[in-house]
C-alpha cells in the first residue's frame, strides 16, 4: 500500500516538473540552506569501530570529490556524522535527532538490526536511506521498504560468488564446516553459503560435497578454544568463516596455536576484504579467500580505483592501501549524491525515483539499484590471500570477479526469501 502510494505520489511530482517539486515545504527549506547535508550513520566505538570508521572514510571521499567538482545544486555537500555504537536502539535515537533536524538524507548501515531501526522511522519522517554494508536479504524481501536502498551486495551475492570461486580454485576439497555467531543473520550465511557450495561444486567441479554442521559461538566473544577444538576433532577440509569485527581476529589469534591452520586446506570468509590482511598480518595462513565488493589494486585497477586509492591515502594520511570496507561508504555515499544531482531536487519521493533510474561507474565496474527491490547490481570479488616472507607478511594471490547480475536472485519485494538447497 505505501509502495504504491509513494510510487504514484513520485510519479506525479516528475510530471509536474522538477522546479515544481522544490517548492514543497521540505524542499524550501532545504534549498534555502548553503550546504547540502547528508547524514552518515555507522559504528564508530565498540566491537564494529574499525570497519564502521573504514567506512565512514570512503563516505567521507564520496563527499570531498563532489565538492572539488561544485558539489551538488550548487552546494557544498556536509556529513553529518554520527555513532550507532551498533546498537538498534542508538541507531532509532540518533536517526531521531537527524531528522528532527531536517535532514532526510541519510547514509549508513552496517550491521542489519541497527540499519533495520532507522529503515522503520522512514515512513514516518519521509527519509530516504542508503545502506552500504547490511547484506541481510530480508532487506529487499519480507522487510522491503521503498524509502531504502541497498548500495552494497546482499548475502546471496557474496557468499556464492565465493562458493564459486572455491568450486573453480579448490574442487578437491570437499568436506566443509566452520563457525558462525550464535544469530540467525550469521546461521543463514552459513546456510546460503553451504547452498552454494552444493551448487558450484556440482555445477562446477561434478562433485558431491559433504557439510557439516555450523559449530556457534557468542556474539561478541572472547574466547573460541571450544570451538576450535570441535573443528580439530572433526573431518572438515574447507572452513567457512562467519564471525566479524573483532570475534574474527580473535578467533585467528587462538587458531593458529591449537593447530587448525596445519588441518584447514583452504579458508572462505564471508567479508573482511584484505582488511582480513591487515588485521592478520604474519598470521595469515596459506589459503585464505575473502568475498569483497572492491579489491583496491593500486597497479591494475580502473582509473576510479586508483583515484579512490589516492583521495583517501591523502584523506587519512595512511600510505597502505584502503581496507576493502571504504568502498561500501564510498558507493553508498556516490549513489546518493548523484540521486539528488540528477534529479535537481531535494524533496525524497523525486530522489527516491532518481534513485532507481540511477547508473553509475563505480571503482568495481557497471552499478545500478534494481527497480523492483532497490537492491544493488553490482559485482563480487572473491580475493586469495597468502602469506609471505617480509613486512606485512601476507599478499593478494589472485583475484576472481563474478557479475553480480550473475549470482543474484529473482526480485521479490515483499515475499520472505527462503534459502533453497
Amino acid at each position: 500500500m505505501d509502495f504504491e502510494h509513494s510510487r504514484r505520489s513520485s510519479l506525479k511530482k516528475i510530471a509536474a516538473g522538477l522546479g515544481a517539486a522544490a517548492l514543497g515545504r521540505s524542499g524550501l527549506s532545504l534549498a534555502q540552506q548553503d550546504t547540502l547535508k547528508v547524514a552518515a550513520v555507522y559504528p564508530l566505538s565498540g566491537v564494529l569501530a574499525q570497519q564502521g570508521n573504514y567506512i565512514l572514510q570512503g563516505a567521507k571521499v564520496a563527499a570531498e570529490q563532489f565538492n572539488r567538482s561544485g558539489g551538488v545544486m550548487g552546494k557544498k555537500v556536509e556529513l553529518v556524522i554520527r555513532d550507532d555504537k551498533a546498537s538498534p536502539a542508538e541507531a532509532a535515537l540518533v536517526a531521531r535527532e537527524i531528522f528532527g533536524s531536517g535532514i532526510k538524507f541519510i547514509v549508513g548501515g552496517v550491521l542489519t538490526a541497527p540499519s533495520m531501526a532507522i529503515v522503520n522511522l522512514l515512513a514516518e519522517n519521509d527519509g530516504v536511506f542508503v545502506l552500504g554494508g547490511s547484506s541481510l536479504m530480508a532487506m529487499t524481501h519480507e522487510s522491503f521498504n521503498p524509502r531504502a536502498f541497498r548500495s552494497s551486495p546482499n548475502a546471496l551475492m557474496n557468499l556464492y560468488a565465493l562458493a564459486k570461486a572455491m568450486a573453480m580454485n579448490h574442487p578437491d576439497v570437499t568436506r566443509w564446516g566452520g563457525i558462525a555467531s550464535d544469530n540467525q543473520f550469521s546461521t543463514d550465511n552459513y546456510k546460503l553459503f553451504m547452498a552454494g557450495i552444493r551448487k558450484f561444486y556440482k555445477d562446477i567441479a561434478r562433485k558431491n560435497v559433504e557439510i557439516l554442521d555450523p559449530v556457534l559461538a557468542p556474539f561478541p566473544a572472547t574466547d573460541f578454544k571450544v570451538q576450535i577444538a570441535k573443528f580439530m576433532a572433526s573431518p572438515l577440509e574447507g572452513f567457512f568463516m562467519g564471525v566479524v569485527g573483532s570475534d574474527f581476529s580473535t578467533f585467528m589469534a587462538q587458531a593458529k596455536p591449537q593447530g587448525l591452520y596445519n588441518k584447514v586446506k583452504v579458508f572462505a570468509d564471508f567479508g573482511n576484504g584484505i582488511g582480513a590482511g591487515r588485521v592478520l598480518g604474519a598470521n595469515m595462513p596459506k589459503e585464505f579467500w575473502s568475498a569483497t565488493p572492491w579489491y583496491p589494486d593500486p597497479k591494475n585497477g580502473s582509473a576510479g580505483t586508483k583515484q579512490l586509492i589516492k583521495d583517501y591515502q591523502a584523506m587519512t594520511g595512511d600510505k597502505a592501501l584502503p581496507d576493502s570496507g571504504a568502498f561500501y561508504g564510498y558507493a553508498g555515499m556516490t549513489a546518493m549524491l548523484s540521486a539528488i544531482r540528477n534529479a535537481k531536487s531535494l524533496e525524497p519521493p523525486v530522489v527516491r525515483v532518481a534513485l532507481e533510474r540511477l547508473t553509475l561507474e563505480l571503482p568495481n565496474g557497471a552499478f545500478a539499484f534494481r527497480k523492483e527491490d532497490h537492491g544493488a547490481i553490482t559485482n563480487v570479488e572473491a580475493i586469495k590471500m597468502g602469506s609471505k616472507s617480509g613486512d606485512p607478511g601476507w599478499e593478494v594471490k589472485k583475484v576472481v570477479t563474478v557479475q553480480g547480475a550473475d549470482v543474484m536472485e529473482p526480485p521479490a519485494p515483499g515475499q520472505k526469501f527462503v534459502i533453497e538447497g
